[in-house]
């Protein structure tokens, strides 16, 4: 049996060998009620979230890179995990006119990599483009099975309307 820690305050107690704890409370004299919660098991893939569309010159919402264990379920990491970053176009490497970012405002250098931190699951990044178009980012960590994400720019709406004459059709007078 693994380590066991007693939180006396709130009745936690914690099988570090096991990851799981047991939560107990008294509800009357008879009546004892348990529940586990089982850590998820070890990541086998990465899964790619957010949205699926902006704006040109728009920094996206967050896009969010979580490992994934067998069972789809968020598995924590032991150690800090490169997720590698990109753009693929029917399975090709793509240079794209956009670029991601780790910050909300995409002012900081782009990156091609997350690292999703120890003990954690999942990572945020952003995407900008100058180009009104769809692509697919793609994520990949060594050992685990990647994953592409579809993603569509809208063009920004027009700001002026500019009409302009064919200067070799002579305009008539009298309007005929």
């Amino acid at each position: 049996m693994g380590k066991i820690e007693l939180c006396h305050s709130y009745g936690l107690v914690r099988n570090k060998q096991r990851s799981r704890l047991l939560l107990s409370a008294f509800l009357g004299p008879q009546a004892l009620f348990l529940a586990q919660f089982a850590q998820a098991g070890s990541p086998v893939k990465v899964s790619l979230s957010g949205p699926d569309s902006g704006t040109v010159g728009s920094c996206t919402d967050a896009m969010t890179v979580t490992l994934l264990d067998a069972s789809g379920n968020a598995a924590v990491v032991a150690n800090n995990t490169v997720v590698n970053l990109g753009f693929v176009l029917s399975g090709q490497a793509l240079p794209a006119t956009g670029h991601l970012y780790a910050d909300a405002d995409c002012a900081t250098n782009p990156i091609t990599s997350v690292t999703i931190a120890a003990g954690l699951s999942s990572a945020n990044f952003y995407y900008l483009d100058t180009l009104a178009a769809g692509i697919w980012i793609s994520a990949t960590a060594s050992s685990l099975a990647g994953t592409n994400k579809w993603v569509d720019l809208d063009p920004l709406p027009p700001t002026k309307l500019v009409l302009s004459r064919n200067s070799s059709i002579p305009l008539m007078a009298g309007g005929g």
